[in-house]
């Protein structure tokens, strides 16, 4: 009970503290030192802890795939790439719902940690003339992200899950197949403001197939040929580099830009 408490208390701590604006990271760092203090965990093991955290080779990934996100975002952004994905997606489907949950529906086949880093900006572009709020759209990418998670064995989760019941996983794939496709329906009636067609100049060319490249390389690399997701992303960020001539004074000021971002 008293642990429960204390808990409760760490996380109304973090509640008031994001409430009040405060940059995440430092959040994060104060409310580890309130665990520390309710625990009465030794500087020893505190210095242990962080040591640990520091060589981990899950930090290291960390690091190496939000930072890849993170500038494969602004190349996108800033070469026009993400604009025309916009417009060639608009011109494919057509129907607002279905253009703005395509994108997070793609990139949650990706079991990585920032997916909501990456799709943010896509569905921010999608639905700049729409009336929805902010809320709407946390939703929208957020929920649309996470269906894949009952079905999709990429997902440590499912393999676990099947190893310790011991149903085999296609089996248990099947048997969670409701609950994705009442997750997916349900998205359908939240968003239900959201109406119509938009109203698109062109029409869907098989040309424009290559603005999507990036992220298609991206999802199959690490579906068909289980490439781990922060050598995939390293490699087309190096790849876009090159391809889009961007010279070392541009790759500087990206990596400035996603500093100032994080600090």
């Amino acid at each position: 009970m008293i642990d429960i408490l204390k808990i409760i208390i760490v996380l109304l701590f973090m509640f008031i503290l994001l409430r009040k604006k405060w940059n995440i990271g430092y959040v994060l760092m104060f409310a580890t030192v309130l665990v520390c203090i309710f625990y009465l965990i030794s500087i020893d093991k505190i210095l242990l802890i962080f040591r640990k955290g520091i060589i981990s080779n899950i930090t290291f990934k960390l690091l190496v795939v939000l930072t890849s996100i993170r500038a494969f975002e602004i190349i996108l952004r800033k070469e026009k790439v993400l604009k025309k994905m916009m417009i060639a997606t608009k011109n494919m489907l057509r129907n607002k719902k279905a253009v703005i949950i395509s994108m997070p529906l793609l990139i949650g086949m990706l079991p990585s940690v920032g997916g909501a880093y990456f799709t943010a900006p896509m569905v921010d572009e999608l639905t700049k003339d729409i009336k929805i709020t902010p809320e709407e759209k946390a939703f929208a990418n957020y929920w649309y992200r996470h269906p894949w998670e009952f079905i999709l064995p990429l997902y440590p989760g499912i393999v676990l899950a099947s190893a310790i019941t011991s149903i085999e996983l296609r089996k248990f794939m099947l048997f969670n197949l409701p609950y994705a496709l009442t997750m997916f329906l349900f998205g359908f009636f939240h968003l239900q403001k959201i109406k119509g067609r938009f109203k698109t100049k062109g029409k869907f060319s098989i040309k424009e197939i290559i603005n999507f490249l990036p992220i298609l390389i991206l999802v199959l690399s690490v579906i068909l040929l289980h490439i781990e997701i922060h050598y995939s992303l390293v490699a087309i960020v190096i790849s876009m580099l090159i391809f889009l001539d961007i010279i070392l004074k541009r790759l500087s000021k990206l990596l400035n830009m996603h500093f100032q971002k994080i600090l």
